[in-house]
């Protein structure tokens, strides 16, 4: 009859090591991570007079808007224009037009329109709707002098 002789081997687990490993791996990665954003070039967004500094790898000003995940209206102004590419420390800035909801004749009838306007004649006047001098002119429900902002 032979004998067998069975023997078992367990790997040695070295916890100090396997340790060393993660905290290796997570310090390359968070090194790769601000390497990545620290590559990006400064760009400066200023948004109605409030100045956003940034770093982007985007090559133009639409890109960056994207990013930033601004939605421009058609009335807003925009420098420079979007399609324009971007230079380390370039400045872009936005003015964002404001919303006015606009009732004529209380026929229960609104008209949203973006604008830079201040006053509600100057309103009227871009919309191309002639305010006479009987004309009363509300703001917020309140009556309101056309040419005050």
């Amino acid at each position: 009859m032979t004998q067998a002789i069975l023997l078992l081997r367990r790997p040695k687990f070295s916890f100090p090591r396997r340790l060393f490993h993660l905290l290796a791996t997570l310090s390359l990665f968070a090194t790769f991570v601000w390497s990545y954003q620290r590559a990006g070039q400064p760009v400066t967004l200023t948004v109605n007079g409030q100045p956003f500094p940034l770093r982007t790898h985007r090559l133009t000003v639409q890109a960056v808007l994207l990013q930033t995940g601004l939605t421009l209206h058609p009335q807003d102004t925009l420098r420079p224009p979007p399609e324009s590419g971007l230079l380390p420390g370039q400045a872009i800035e936005v003015t964002l037009a404001r919303p006015v909801v606009i009732a004529l004749d209380g026929d229960g009838a609104h008209r949203l329109h973006y604008t830079h306007r201040r006053t509600p004649a100057d309103i009227f006047r871009e919309l191309g709707i002639p305010l006479a001098p009987a004309d009363d002119v509300y703001v917020d429900d309140r009556p309101w002098n056309p040419d005050r902002p």
